[in-house]
């Protein structure tokens, strides 16, 4: 065997070896939550985390090294920079930036919604709100959720903000009247914000049908 095969043959065992070692330590990236979304996000990853360890090839999961914004994040999957996938409530407008993987992990209880609102507010309301007397209160929503035209397309009131916590304070300072939430999330969100002027409107349910999918890059077939 002559020196150029060998060069040839151990540039081939340098490759495969190194290929062998990127499989064994690759670790699937998802969107940091931040911390007031650790609640949220701890079924999802758990979820995650059970799905891969059933693959052949050992995989871990961890968070990004920032904060990401649902906006922020569906971009940053779009172009495969710094997150492998994310979860979120599924759109036509985000399923035509990123992959939806079809299995809507919380059995379609994301389009549940339950009520905030204060005190005051709920002292002035019925105790049963049917669709038409929904549909004069002011609702508050972020300006990029899926929810927000859902229910604007449906002819609900509805006021956005662009800052998660923002919502909650002009909420407790009536400035808008309901804030639907999933029953998912918002036992969470009463605990976390007991401090403020929010309470549960204990008599209205809200139902559409949506689903919350785990999300891939277009061509991250994998």
């Amino acid at each position: 065997m002559n020196f150029s095969k060998l060069i040839y043959i151990s540039l081939l065992l340098s490759l495969f070896s190194s290929f062998s070692n990127a499989i064994t330590q690759t670790s699937i990236r998802y969107p940091q939550p931040g911390e007031v979304f650790t609640k949220h996000h701890s079924y999802p990853i758990e979820l995650l985390k059970l799905a891969l360890s059933y693959h052949s090839v050992p995989l871990t999961v961890e968070p990004s090294q920032y904060f990401m914004t649902q906006g922020r994040a569906i971009k940053q999957l779009s172009q495969s920079k710094g997150i492998d996938v994310m979860w979120t409530m599924t759109s036509k407008e985000r399923e035509s930036e990123v992959k939806p993987i079809r299995i809507p992990i919380y059995k379609g209880l994301i389009g549940w919604r339950l009520f905030l609102t204060t005190p005051e507010q709920l002292a002035t309301r019925k105790q049963s709100q049917d669709l038409r007397a929904l549909k004069k209160a002011t609702l508050i929503q972020g300006h990029d959720w899926p929810d927000t035209n859902i229910l604007r397309y449906n002819n609900f009131k509805v006021q956005t903000g662009p800052s998660y916590e923002g919502l909650f304070q002009v909420l407790s300072l009536n400035r808008a009247e309901l804030f639907p939430r999933s029953i998912i999330e918002i036992w969470d969100e009463l605990e976390t914000h007991q401090h403020r002027n929010i309470t549960l409107e204990p008599h209205t349910l809200l139902s559409y049908p949506t689903a919350t999918y785990f999300f891939v890059a277009q061509e991250n077939t994998a």
